[in-house]
């Protein structure tokens, strides 16, 4: 018991210091030698956690969208999506550096995997009848991509609308649809 207790202290160690290391620098201006000894550990314990640097940058950032996700569960979708932009606006230059990284693409596929599962367990808490207009795996793809790709893009955007206007305006598309956003009926 006590030493999976201390593999879980040292995976949080090795993950403090990677979001710490990535509110100063890029990705790719990373080196395992300065996350290991920022987290007081040695190389080789290091890649007993991990394979590299990309993997624990996986491991983060997936453990920071289920935090979120579990956060909100049983929420409403404006609620998880207003706390998802305020945790990427409160952690900005760690969400910069990693997306804007020219060798870490990751972080989108990972957003892209739990919208698609969010997407899923939405859908099928609120389509109490079974009877979907849309076929369900064509509502999760547009729905999660496009979310994706919105969330990407407000964080790179440096002259960016406030996180929550941006969460609310995305959770008036998701909510709304394409028709009565441009106002038909």
């Amino acid at each position: 018991m006590k030493r999976k207790k201390e593999n879980g202290e040292t995976v949080e160690a090795i993950s403090q210091s990677i979001r710490e290391l990535l509110k100063q620098k890029r990705v790719e201006k990373i080196t395992v030698n300065e996350i290991s000894k920022k987290s007081n550990i040695h190389r080789i314990t290091f890649y007993y956690h991990f394979q590299d640097k990309y993997s624990l940058l996986d491991f983060v950032f997936t453990e920071n969208m289920n935090e979120i996700l579990n956060r909100n569960s049983g929420k409403s979708i404006k609620e998880t999506i207003i706390d998802l932009f305020k945790h990427l606006s409160e952690n900005e230059q760690m969400y910069m550096n990693a997306f804007t990284s020219n060798e870490y693409q990751s972080l989108e596929g990972i957003y892209l995997r739990t919208t698609r599962e969010y997407f899923n367990e939405i859908i099928d808490q609120l389509s109490v009848s079974g009877k979907l207009l849309v076929e369900k795996k064509y509502l999760i793809e547009f729905y999660s991509h496009a979310s994706t790709k919105f969330i990407v893009d407000w964080v790179k955007n440096e002259n960016r609308d406030e996180s929550w206007y941006a969460a609310t305006q995305l959770v008036n598309m998701i909510e709304l649809g394409f028709g009565k956003c441009i106002g038909m009926h």
